[in-house]
């Protein structure tokens, strides 16, 4: 898959899935991409992966790792099966950004979801993180209502939905 650059030039990318050698990448480069938040978010991102329902897609570029994704079910109430999933980290190397690589992450990470069969997905971002809102937003998400939290270092987090297609399985 290669991405379309906002000028649309092609971005020489491609995104695969995630593999257990990814591992210590995604680790580094969350706690890079989300240090700034105030949390250890690479060890969290660890427990994360750590769940077997885990889903993570790398961006590649020349065969280098430039960005990254990880989406996981987001629970419903009770026992019943999750409805929705939560994209609980997304990132692109600073270098790489503004190349399509970002939106392409995106768009495997929506299809990941609709093919698990979940009919939305979600996602916090910082609120100041005017570049990453522009990019949810053209990817389809809107603010929810009373959606609004704080992140560790205190900064505000707005959490944003998007609707995905079920597959019909």
């Amino acid at each position: 898959m290669a991405a379309e650059a906002p000028s649309g030039r092609p971005t020489p990318a491609r995104v695969r899935p995630g593999r257990p050698a990814d591992r210590a990448y995604l680790v580094r480069e969350a706690a890079l991409a989300f240090g700034p938040f105030g949390s250890d978010y690479g060890a969290r991102l660890e427990r994360i992966l750590e769940r077997v329902e885990a889903r993570s897609w790398i961006a590649l570029s020349r065969g280098r790792r430039v960005g990254f994704a990880v989406l996981v079910p987001r629970r419903a109430a009770g026992f019943r099966p999750a409805v929705a999933a939560e994209l609980v980290a997304i990132a692109v190397r600073p270098g790489w950004r503004r190349r399509g690589i970002g939106s392409l992450l995106l768009r495997t990470a929506a299809e990941g979801a609709r093919e698990a069969g979940w009919g939305e997905l979600r996602l916090w971002t910082a609120l100041s993180n005017r570049p990453a809102r522009r990019l949810f937003r053209a990817a389809g998400f809107a603010a929810t209502v009373g959606g609004r939290a704080r992140y560790p270092s205190g900064e505000p987090a707005l959490e944003m939905v998007r609707a995905v297609r079920r597959s019909s399985r």
